[in-house]
């Protein structure tokens, strides 16, 4: 164990070592009238989270061992980016880092056992529902999308990303019943009514919120642990061609619903499909997207050397293509990698784990991150349309950051009944 915690903090010292060198070269650029003694804060993220580690070694030592170390690489290179960006973005980050990492802890302390979570699965989908139709009736839209809820002037936050969260538990705790239900013979029915349910839900998103990417997230959500519950493949192939038949109705509906929603659906399309029509328009972030990562090349421009200012909400949207130009290619691909250790370790997790419920939360908030994370990038490639979706731990907003801690925290709970130790290295059984 001694072993396990020594190389755990070694891999987050060295994260850390990192960090404060690109914000040295941040500083050394002159792109920040901040001293170099404010750009160490970025070191901020990585030592709270090993004061965090420390403190949950302390009290309960059974956990996943590489699952923080990720996401304390994303936290403070956020910091970085976001320096170089704007400096009280950057700080304001900082402390929604501390703040997600005590939340993280709280989590882990708090729930001695995740599958006391099972009983709160109903609670848990009314509240997600909500949280959406509270949003999609009286949310307040910014760049197109209407996803944010708050008092003017004070707070605003994005419901959405807590209900992501409160989806996953409902839907782990609705197909671990359905799999106990099963031998009753009316399970295939509830469930085909549930998944039509839920397909009309994320088509509702998309028409009323006016974002694709939240709609392909739930649904993305519900297939999977479907799938993985079921193993009912004809179902969600079925589920899958009904949403893509309800995408289509909702743009011809969204006309007729508002010229201000049709516009900014049809800039949305245009700029996807073909930026280049109106370069200086609806084509323009794609565009400087693009040029992001054209400039960066392979190795980078260097942290601070990029030219991102042209680049429309640069700060969350499209933070990925400050790192592609920053990083280049090489440390873009390195921070995939860094997103894809979270997923495997929540898909290992969720292969270990004791029981039908923690093994479906497990699989349903490594989908989450997992998918999240690459609807972001995929619109930042211009694979898929932009959304207003964030990129996990790299994005500016608190409402992602402390959300994504949360998730985190509910797989170290799961970590917590199947890991042990072989030779101070841990793995789940």
């Amino acid at each position: 164990m001694a072993r396990a915690r020594g190389i755990r903090l070694e891999l987050l010292g060295l994260g850390a070592a990192g960090i404060l060198g690109g914000a040295g070269m941040i500083h050394a650029c002159a792109v920040t009238e901040l001293g170099l003694g404010h750009a160490t804060r970025a070191f901020v993220p990585a030592a709270v989270l090993i004061a965090v580690c420390l403190l949950m070694d302390l009290l309960e030592p059974r956990r996943d061992r590489l699952l923080l170390v990720p996401v304390a690489l994303l936290g403070s290179m956020s910091i970085v980016l976001l320096w170089r960006l704007d400096g009280y973005l950057a700080a304001k980050q900082t402390l929604w880092m501390g703040v997600g990492a005590l939340v993280l802890a709280a989590t882990y302390l708090l729930i001695e056992d995740v599958r006391s979570l099972r009983g709160l699965w109903g609670l848990a989908g009314v509240a997600a529902f909500l949280l959406l139709l509270v949003t999609m009736l009286w949310g307040e839209e910014r760049h197109g999308a209407r996803l944010w809820l708050g008092i003017p002037g004070l707070a605003m936050f994005q419901p959405g990303e807590l209900a992501k969260i409160l989806l996953a538990l409902f839907l782990a705790g609705a197909l671990a019943a359905y799999r106990d239900a099963r031998e009753r013979g009316r399970a295939e029915r509830w469930l085909a009514v549930g998944l039509i349910v839920m397909c009309l839900l994320s088509v509702a998103i998309f028409v009323l919120q006016r974002d694709f990417g939240a709609a392909a997230l739930v649904l993305g959500l519900v297939l999977v642990l479907t799938y993985v519950a079921t193993g009912a493949s004809l179902l969600v192939l079925t589920t899958m061609a009904l949403f893509a038949a309800g995408l289509v109705a909702g743009l011809a509906l969204v006309p007729a619903l508002s010229d201000h929603a049709a516009a900014i659906v049809s800039r949305r399309v245009q700029a996807w499909v073909n930026p280049w029509a109106d370069p200086l328009g609806a084509g323009w972030q794609a565009l400087q997207g693009l040029l992001c990562f054209a400039h960066g090349g392979l190795f980078g421009a260097g942290l601070g050397a990029g030219l991102p200012g042209s680049l429309p909400v640069a700060e969350s949207d499209m933070i990925y293509a400050v790192a592609g130009e920053d990083l280049g290619y090489a440390g873009s691909v390195a921070l995939l990698l860094a997103y894809a250790l979270i997923g495997w370790r929540g898909f290992q997790l969720a292969l270990a784990a004791k029981d039908i419920f923690s093994s479906l939360l497990a699989c349903g908030l490594a989908t989450l991150l997992s998918l999240q994370s690459l609807i972001v990038v995929g619109g930042v490639l211009r694979v898929l349309p932009l959304t207003g979706l964030t990129l996990p731990w790299l994005s500016y907003g608190g409402s992602s950051v402390v959300t994504s801690f949360i998730a985190v925290g509910l797989l170290l709970c799961v970590s917590r009944d199947v890991v042990e130790w072989d030779e101070g290295r841990s793995r789940p059984r």
